[in-house]
């Protein structure tokens, strides 16, 4: 949804003189390749994380807390300006939270720990 939106959001934007900082299609390339390496990094650290690989989870946990720290005071704004989509992203946000916490539970730590001693 982010990189649908984004080019419309991006050729609205303007600087003190009134032009765009840069060509709106310029940004929005720039925008959609960056997206993809995040999504694509993001697939590969859950893929690596089914495969067992405790470095992984890890990681998602990491990146989830400092995406956090940024998302939050965010969310606030977001709140104001959009409150259907502000609303929609925390419910997603809730359900990575929840994913995360499982990933951390005791049985999911037995089986990184079965996993460990498998891929050895």
């Amino acid at each position: 949804m982010t990189v649908v939106v984004m080019p419309e959001i991006l050729s609205n934007v303007r600087t003190d003189s009134g032009q765009p900082p840069v060509e709106s299609s310029t940004a929005a390339i720039f925008f959609t390749v960056f997206m993809v390496l995040i999504y694509g990094f993001s697939c590969f650290l859950i893929y690596m994380t089914g495969k067992g690989h405790n470095w992984a989870r890890i990681t998602l946990l990491v990146l989830f807390v400092v995406y956090m720290l940024i998302y939050i005071p965010a969310l606030v704004q977001r709140l104001e300006v959009a409150p259907g989509s502000a609303m929609v992203g925390l419910i997603i946000n809730i359900g990575q939270a929840v994913a995360l916490v499982l990933l951390f539970q005791k049985p999911s730590s037995e089986w990184f720990n079965e996993m460990k001693s498998a891929i050895k």
